[in-house]
């Protein structure tokens, strides 16, 4: 008899336990947390997909870590090994290494002069014209200065024509 009571006890506790985590799912504010909960899930996780498989530097070989969160980058950088870290990751992968989601690191003198080539191939965009300087009176059109002229042939100019001044005012004091 006293087994029975025992058995019966452990059911009684299990169907309580049960009817109220029942109610407690059924309110609508847990709910509602749930369903945020699990959207941020989802969202993160296509987040990685995208920046694993889909993202234009997902070619790129490197830590997958790396690929996802720039946390990777800055646990290295607060433990001042980040640069050991980069060298040990070009003998792994090669020349050229994702180190962050939107961050590559080359390791190559050919591929580094193509990247930071200077001349027209790349020509400026309008972006240049939001640092244009402005002036106290509203009417008065804006300055540019020499790094915000958009047509090279202009910039080059207006730079040369400084360099000489330069010049002539550096060798005269």
């Amino acid at each position: 008899m006293y087994e029975k009571f025992g058995v019966m006890q452990d059911y009684m506790f299990i169907s309580c336990a049960i009817s109220t985590i029942v109610t407690f799912l059924g309110s609508a504010e847990t709910r509602f947390c749930t369903t945020c909960i699990l959207l941020a899930i989802l969202g993160y996780s296509g987040y990685c997909v995208y920046q694993l498989f889909l993202h234009l530097l997902a070619n790129l070989l490197g830590p997958r870590v790396a690929a996802i969160t720039n946390l990777w980058k800055a646990y290295h950088t607060y433990r001042l090994h980040l640069h050991d870290t980069i060298t040990e990751l070009h003998l792994r992968y090669g020349p050229v290494v994702r180190i962050g989601p939107n961050d590559v690191h080359v390791q190559d003198s050919q591929a580094v002069a193509e990247i930071y080539k200077g001349g027209r191939a790349f020509p400026k965009t309008h972006f240049y014209s939001a640092f244009q300087t402005s002036t106290i009176i509203s009417s008065a059109p804006r300055m540019k200065t020499v790094m915000l002229y958009e047509d090279d042939s202009v910039h080059m100019d207006l730079a040369r024509s400084l360099l000489q001044r330069w010049k002539m005012f550096s060798t005269h004091n």
